[in-house]
């Protein structure tokens, strides 16, 4: 149920990220339209309370609240449940382009009858979808064809908080998948007849470093536990499935072959700079995907030695590192 007037709820999840935060905070400092936006920070770690130290970098109304460390699902699912505004838009570790805001904010006015809006962003030299003017899709194919597994973005994501309420009475299957807000995302998709596409960059996402892998995927005794593939390799394909019958066939097929794509070359890259491991992963890979050739091309390369892997991957770079040498001369 929305309970006030303001347009739109900025619902930043983070976790004992204080020095992201006050960059994103910073991003949205002082903006026209702040009698139309909230920032509802959910945070589930033990920290003091800054409220007042991040009130002072904005004019946007700001409210803190302090939850329960049960995981990312459970932590979206309660601050789109707090979320008091027509619209919520989830925002991670990231920043909004200078003067951004207030743009989107005239952009959701001028299409106020669309439920879902997608604020494109760029991760260096990648942009979340290639598309030359702000439009309607065409249809929820469109989006699924440009957007992919990029739909599980939360902060591309902008939607009608009431939908977003009703996704949540179905969502409970899905918790534990760390993608419960591809499902509601989805979700939103399927029931909306008009969906938006902000194709300009709203959103800076700033790639993950080697380091960032390492720190977060390696434990203190210098095990490996990095749960992407089942997360993205699986748990993804399974609400894609949920969700299948609303699209065309063909589309739910190329996505789902993009993304066991990805993963198991995700596993790959991880495996050799020492985030990931093939450990297990054929069992997935086989129970998961035996029916598609690409799975035993997969399975074949996670089973040899790594330094053959390592040979062929230098290899395969090569090109890539020369377009790179001869574009900074």
């Amino acid at each position: 149920m929305v309970k006030n007037n303001r347009l739109i709820t900025l619902c930043v999840l983070t976790k004992n990220q204080h020095k992201k935060l006050k960059k994103l905070i910073k991003s949205i400092s002082f903006i026209k339209n702040n009698h139309d936006v909230e920032i509802l920070i959910y945070d589930d770690s033990e920290i003091p309370n800054k409220k007042k130290d991040l009130q002072n970098l904005t004019n946007i109304n700001l409210t803190i609240k302090e939850g329960k460390k049960e995981g990312i699902d459970k932590a979206v699912i309660n601050i789109s449940t707090l979320a008091e505004s027509k619209f919520i838009w989830w925002l991670g570790d990231d920043e909004i382009f200078p003067k951004k805001l207030d743009h989107v904010i005239n952009i959701i006015k001028q299409h106020i009858s669309s439920n879902f809006f997608w604020a494109n962003y760029k991760r260096g030299e990648f942009s979340g979808i290639n598309l030359s003017e702000n439009r309607y899709f065409k249809d929820k194919d469109e989006i699924l064809k440009l957007a992919g597994l990029g739909l599980g973005f939360c902060s591309a994501l902008i939607m009608k908080k009431k939908i977003v309420t009703e996704s949540l009475k179905t969502v409970r299957p899905f918790i534990g998948s760390y993608f419960v807000t591809l499902y509601i995302c989805m979700f939103v998709i399927i029931n909306s007849k008009r969906l938006y596409c902000i194709s300009e960059h709203i959103i800076k996402n700033k790639p993950a470093s080697k380091e960032d892998f390492i720190e977060n995927m390696i434990d203190k005794n210098g095990v490996i536990n990095n749960p992407g593939f089942e997360i993205f390799g699986i748990n993804s394909i399974k609400i894609f499935n949920h969700f299948g019958h609303h699209f065309e066939k063909k589309t739910i097929k190329k996505i789902k072959r993009k993304i066991f794509r990805d993963a198991w070359k995700g596993v790959i890259v991880g495996w050799i700079g020492g985030w990931d491991s093939p450990k297990g992963k054929t069992k997935l890979i086989f129970n998961n995907y035996k029916f598609i050739p690409e799975a035993y091309l997969a399975i074949f390369l996670l089973n040899i030695p790594k330094f053959i892997i390592v040979l062929l991957y230098n290899i395969f770079m090569i090109p890539k590192k020369v377009s790179i040498y001869v574009r900074s001369k």
